[in-house]
């Protein structure tokens, strides 16, 4: 019997044999001794329609064949490129499935093999095109999706994947394999996407369009729940993972990925492959990006937490890593109580965190000392940026009201303090504003022996300095600290000596509002003492507290309270003063007597006209010390109701400091 015809197909044998149709069962007569007995001639069948079906399918499949021949006869692989790639085309629109004779299609692949030698990619691509169509089996599918894969590695060749549809096609091939069965196949197919989408939006956003993420899945969901997973599977998962990675970096996929059953599908492969490196810093990044949205931080499992948590210390040395190990919990920490209470008990009440930064932090203390803080190009370390990362998951977690009290008292914070006293990291800009919104939150909880309110006087004197810097959003969180340390009298007068107060009577009424809040809160805390009251230059105090109330009327009742606190605060024991306009000039009191008293008579209407945080925030205050300029007016013998007749003066107010 002759043995099949064979095709080499990159070194690699396959068999075509040819198919055939089943023999029909031959006709049989009985024969007897006696006389022949004839028998009733059965009435002819007629033709059934699945005959009818089957016979016109062959003449369709035949007339067909010849087309294709008759352009398998013209194809050579050193013709007119041009000519070629007619040709291809022209196969392309004929052949939609494989010949229903094996014969055939091994000749149709024997052609095509042929062509596989050339080195130009359209060439490549269109046969490669027409080879999957006639099979994707076994070592044909392998080596297709090799040669996709070596394409795709040069970036040049990306238009031609994109003119020729080739992301549906292996899209497809991910929907149709098995990956027990196929996996190699597989490796090189999501290899060839993760290229592909590695650099462009376009690309992207096509693989994404093609059905990638749902067609991956459950492969990736297969390979977490093998109780032995082979090499194959784990290099599979590695650039799956990778090819998500590439699409979560596009933020108008962003929502659809959250919107799919990747986080959970990722979170069981990481649960279960936790020590397989470069899968789990994919996931890793992939959550990076996910965790940036409400419900992608939702719809986390318990379990990340914890795994995460792992993870950072079987890789702690792994900087790569930990930056986004600990930017992924920073970001579960920020804007939920839920997720905080899952990092707190994978944390051991938080108190595991700071045995990283403890770690993390001293390995860069030690690199500052010996001048290596920076990278080469003279720009913060990953290994600062790891410490940034776990200094800002602290920050978030001392957010929650139910943190346990041996976070705040715990010594290892005093690293805190550490960083902050270096001459090298405490100008580095993005670690000193971290380190500063850790102390801030930190301060607020009224715990026995509180670490960071233990040590304010110290940090407060490495912190000063930071005040007075150009950077707006630095000026911010270190402010936020001074305006809960600044009740403390020896923090203003050290704030005092640094003439601090001078400076935030300039950034009263700085376009920010955060750095004009900022700086009404920490004067109306330095404007409790008397000299530092006496220190304030009167003409500029006016003029700044003018500007803010103007600004901030009927938009932000909030800042125009603090405001008026910050002015109570410095009109304090005015009764003493030499004249009643020592302080504030006769015309700056009668026009923030007039400006209160205008904002007084014409209150908000409606809660969505702020009327909640008016009446909370700004009516008390505002009418005791519009009711004082009133006083400190006629006591100059001004009448305060010259310009404005409507306000009447409920009585006197003697001034205690707030």
């Amino acid at each position: 019997m002759a043995s099949s015809p064979t095709t080499s197909f990159r070194g690699r044998t396959l068999s075509a044999t040819e198919a055939t149709g089943p023999t029909p069962p031959a006709g049989s007569v009985r024969a007897s001794s006696g006389r022949r007995r004839v028998m009733p001639r059965a009435p002819r069948r007629s033709t059934s329609a699945k005959e009818d079906r089957v016979s016109t399918a062959t003449l369709d499949e035949d007339v067909k064949w010849s087309q294709v021949q008759a352009v398998l006869n013209e194809l050579e692989p050193d013709m007119d490129r041009d000519a070629l790639l007619n040709l291809l085309l022209s196969l392309d629109s004929q052949l939609n499935k494989p010949f229903r004779s094996g014969k055939r299609n091994a000749a149709l692949l024997r052609s095509l093999y042929r062509l596989l030698d050339s080195t130009d990619a359209i060439t490549l691509v269109r046969v490669l095109k027409l080879v999957l169509r006639v099979t994707q089996k076994g070592a044909t599918l392998s080596n297709a999706c090799k040669l996709f894969f070596k394409l795709s590695r040069d970036e040049t060749n990306d238009a031609t994947f994109k003119a020729e549809g080739v992301m549906d096609i292996l899209v497809g091939i991910l929907k149709q394999a098995d990956i027990q069965a196929n996996c190699d196949a597989l490796v090189y197919c999501c290899g060839a996407c993760k290229n592909f989408t590695s650099n462009s939006d376009e690309a992207q956003v096509l693989l994404s369009s093609a059905g990638f993420v749902a067609s991956v899945l459950g492969h990736l969901r297969a390979c977490a729940h093998q109780a032995t997973p082979t090499k194959e599977m784990i290099n599979f998962m590695v650039q799956s993972t990778a090819v998500l990675r590439n699409l979560a970096v596009n933020t108008n996929l962003l929502t659809g990925l959250v919107d799919s059953a990747m986080i959970e599908v990722l979170a069981e492969v990481l649960h279960a492959f936790l020590g397989e490196k470069d899968v789990v810093l994919n996931i890793v990044r992939v959550y990076g990006k996910t965790t940036l949205q409400r419900k992608g931080r939702e719809q986390l499992p318990t379990t990340v937490a914890s795994d995460l948590m792992t993870l950072a210390s079987n890789f702690q040395q792994h900087q790569a890593m930990c930056v986004r190990i600990f930017f992924v919990l920073g970001n579960m920490a920020a804007g939920d109580e839920e997720l905080r209470q899952h990092i707190f008990e994978a944390t051991a009440d938080g108190t595991a965190v700071l045995g990283h930064l403890v770690a993390h932090s001293q390995v860069l203390l030690t690199k500052a000392r010996d001048g290596a803080a920076l990278d080469k190009a003279g720009k913060p370390s990953e290994l600062q940026d790891v410490v940034i990362k776990i200094v800002r998951l602290l920050a978030n977690l001392c957010i929650s009201e139910t943190a346990g009290p041996g976070l705040f008292q715990d010594t290892r914070l005093d690293v805190l303090l550490e960083l902050l006293s270096d001459d090298v990291l405490q100008e580095q800009e993005e670690l000193v504003i971290n380190l500063a919104g850790a102390i801030n939150n930190l301060s607020f909880h009224d715990v026995p022996d509180n670490r960071v309110l233990a040590l304010r006087q110290e940090l407060a004197d490495v912190l000063t300095p930071h005040l007075l810097s150009s950077q707006m959003d630095l000026v911010v969180e270190v402010g936020r600290v001074f305006g809960n340390f600044s009740q403390l009298a020896s923090v203003r007068e050290l704030l005092v000596e640094r003439r601090v107060h001078e400076l935030m009577v300039v950034l009263l009424n700085h376009e920010n509002r955060e750095v004009s809040f900022i700086a009404c809160g920490i004067l109306m805390n330095l404007l409790t003492d008397a000299e530092t009251r006496a220190a304030v230059e009167p003409y500029e105090f006016a003029e700044s507290v003018l500007e803010v109330l103007d600004r901030a009327q009927h938009t932000d009742w909030q800042l125009a309270g603090t405001c008026c606190k910050c002015v109570w605060n410095y009109l304090a024991g005015w009764e003493s003063d030499v004249t009643p306009t020592t302080r504030l000039e006769a015309d700056h009191l009668l026009e923030l007597h007039d400006f209160l008293g205008s904002l007084l008579e014409a209150p908000p209407s409606s809660a969505a006209e702020g009327l909640d945080v008016y009446s909370s925030e700004f009516e008390g205050v505002a009418s005791h010390l519009h009711d004082v300029c009133g006083q400190m007016l006629e006591a100059a013998g001004i009448n305060p109701d010259a310009s404005q007749d409507s306000v009447a003066d409920d009585g006197e107010h003697d001034l205690e400091p707030l």
